[in-house]
Parts: structure tokens; C-alpha cells; sequence
């Protein structure tokens, strides 16, 4: 068994997986009869067959691990800072966000910087924005803090 084949059970096609193993075990001088005995020496034996399975897997699947880390590590890609207004629903707060979005060259996004300003630190994320846009020149740009059309 693969490790991919976590990420498939039940035809989910998720991009998480999840490991539960269940066992119910016995104490063995509780056990009053010779086959109940051999019944659970053989689940025991099921039991590690099935985490030697589990082993393997998770062996297989920080080989994957390692070799994302290295392709992420060498792979090339842009920086965009961003400064973004967000207004609450009705008569909500308004949030200003000052964001730093890595985007890698098969379309990973990773927010390498993210921090929040409410509606009356609004000069403070200006500042925020300008100070991180002189120190690294070059960088991509964005300003979006225009009100929105549906807002009062």
C-alpha cells in the first residue's frame, strides 16, 4: 500500500488523508479458552501486518516529503505585496491587510508575510505598506482600499 493510497479511500479524492488504527486487545491471562486465544493471536498478527503497512507507507510518503522541500526549495518565483480593504457586512468594522504572496511557477501561493490593521490603524498599514515597498524595490504592487461598490 502507498501512502497515495490514503488520499483515496472512499473515492474522495481529498488532499488530506487520515490514519486510524483500532485494535481491541485482551489481557491474556483473562483469555479462559484455547480459541479464544488463537482468535486474538490472530488479530495480533493482522494488527502488525497492517502497521507494518502503515510503516512502509509513511516511510514512502517522507521521501515525497523531502523531495517537495527540495523542489520548493530550488524552484523559482515572484513576490507581490499587497495592500487590500476589507469591509465587513453591514455595518461591520473595516480591516486593512498587508500581505506578502509568494507565487512558485506551478501556481503555489504561500503568504510569507500577513498582518491585520482595523479601520483605525489605517495610517499604520499605509505606513506599513510604503515602509515594506522601499525596502524591497522591485517588488510587485498592489493597492486595493477604494470602497467597494455595495458599501454605504
Amino acid at each position: 500500500m502507498s501512502y497515495r493510497d490514503y488520499f483515496n479511500r472512499w473515492n474522495n479524492g481529498s488532499d488530506t488523508g487520515e490514519i486510524r488504527i483500532y485494535h481491541t486487545i485482551h489481557k491474556p491471562e483473562k483469555l479462559d479458552t484455547a480459541e479464544r486465544v488463537r482468535y486474538y493471536d490472530g488479530n495480533a498478527a493482522a494488527m502488525i501486518t497492517e502497521c507494518q503497512a502503515i510503516i512502509d507507507a509513511m516511510q514512502e510518503y517522507r521521501q515525497a516529503l523531502a523531495a517537495r522541500y527540495a523542489e520548493l526549495e530550488t524552484m523559482p518565483y515572484t513576490e507581490r505585496l499587497e495592500l487590500e480593504r476589507q469591509k465587513s457586512w453591514g455595518n461591520g468594522p473595516v480591516t486593512y491587510f498587508v500581505r506578502i504572496v509568494r507565487s512558485f511557477s506551478d501556481g503555489t501561493k504561500v503568504k510569507t508575510l500577513d498582518e491585520r490593521y482595523t479601520g483605525k490603524e489605517r495610517r499604520d498599514a499605509l505606513a506599513r505598506y510604503e515602509e515594506i515597498k522601499k525596502k524591497r524595490p522591485g517588488i510587485e504592487a498592489a493597492k486595493d482600499i477604494e470602497r467597494k461598490s455595495w458599501e454605504r
